[in-house]
């Protein structure tokens, strides 16, 4: 298995370890098939997606090391960079990253998205919009 699909192994003992079935893992985060390829180190796993289950299951992905590519590492500061544009106020220029972000992520696991809609939903309410 190749280290960059060390969280595969991880993810698969934690989940069997708290009893719980990939259906109930994956759901509404990414496919039943293929959560069981990443756990078969078939798949390697975004860091978003690979985040996303081991919070699901309750273990914090601090504790691990994660290898990550360019791309991975140009997602990881844009969305530093998003958040930090947010918590300014600075909403012109987060709005312009964000659809930068969505751009380049489009295609990828609904995560990306997801951290779009959530990020501009913040943006609107900051500023007096529905909530």
């Amino acid at each position: 298995m190749r280290r960059e699909n060390e969280y595969g192994r991880i993810i698969a003992y934690e989940r069997k370890r708290i009893n719980l079935s990939s259906e109930q893992l994956c759901e509404g985060i990414c496919d039943r098939v293929y959560l069981q390829r990443i756990e078969k180190g078939e798949r390697a796993c975004d860091k978003i997606l690979a985040d996303s289950i081991l919070q699901r299951i309750g273990v914090s992905a601090k504790k691990f090391s994660y290898i990550l590519d360019e791309q991975e590492k140009n997602f990881v500061a844009a969305k530093e960079k998003i958040v930090d544009l947010v918590d300014a106020n600075q909403e012109k220029e987060a709005y312009q990253q964000i659809q930068t972000y969505r751009e380049q992520t489009k295609g990828k696991t609904i995560l990306y998205a997801q951290f779009c809609n959530l990020v501009e939903i913040v943006l609107k309410w900051k500023n007096g919009g529905d909530r």
